[in-house]
């Protein structure tokens, strides 16, 4: 009977240290996967551009808090990993969705359609605002009649097939590690 508590035993030993093991390969893979989707702007597919070029990519942003904030978590006792992110508006990016347009946001579109001009002479000698490309875009937000804008679904925290046979290949590397 000693030796079946043995064997019982190097199994439960087994168990916990794979699980421990196999979870934080998990999580960095997750984290991979989600690094490529930034990088490579959508996987499989690609996102839906921005609506002007402003030099950086798209879910980017100006501080990278996007990509940044996007945490990774290992759940022992569920035996998971949970990829997630902090910032309130991640979860409309990853899903898509509709915000309202208030009147301090239309304040803020005007206000960046100033910033993007320049005021000229026109033929008559009267000074006038022209408004660069993005200036145009500002204008025509603040203008809008719908109320709200419509944010595409951007799926940064999903982890694609086509990960799947190096996530796999490597959770087979460490079971195949795994001594007693």
């Amino acid at each position: 009977m000693a030796d079946i508590d043995i064997i019982i035993s190097n199994i439960d030993k087994f168990k916990k240290l794979a699980v421990a093991k196999l979870l934080k390969v998990l999580q960095i893979e997750a984290d991979k996967s989600i690094k490529l989707n930034h990088i490579e702007q959508g996987r499989p597919g690609k996102w839906k551009k921005k609506l002007f070029n402003d030099g950086r990519s798209i879910l980017t942003g100006k501080s990278g808090a996007l990509l940044r904030r996007t945490t990774s978590k290992i759940i022992p006792a569920e035996m998971k990993v949970v990829v997630g992110n902090t910032l309130p508006y991640g979860k409309i990016h990853n899903e898509g969705g509709k915000i309202k347009v208030s009147g301090k946001m239309r304040k803020f579109f005007w206000a960046k359609h100033y910033e993007n001009g320049s005021y000229q002479t026109n033929a008559k000698g009267k000074r006038v605002f022209v408004p660069n490309e993005a200036g145009k875009i500002w204008r025509n937000m603040a203008l809008m009649k719908k109320g709200f804008i419509e944010i595409p679904k951007r799926e940064y925290l999903m982890i694609p097939a086509s990960d799947f046979p190096r996530i796999t290949n490597n959770l087979q590397k460490i079971i195949n590690n795994i001594n007693l």
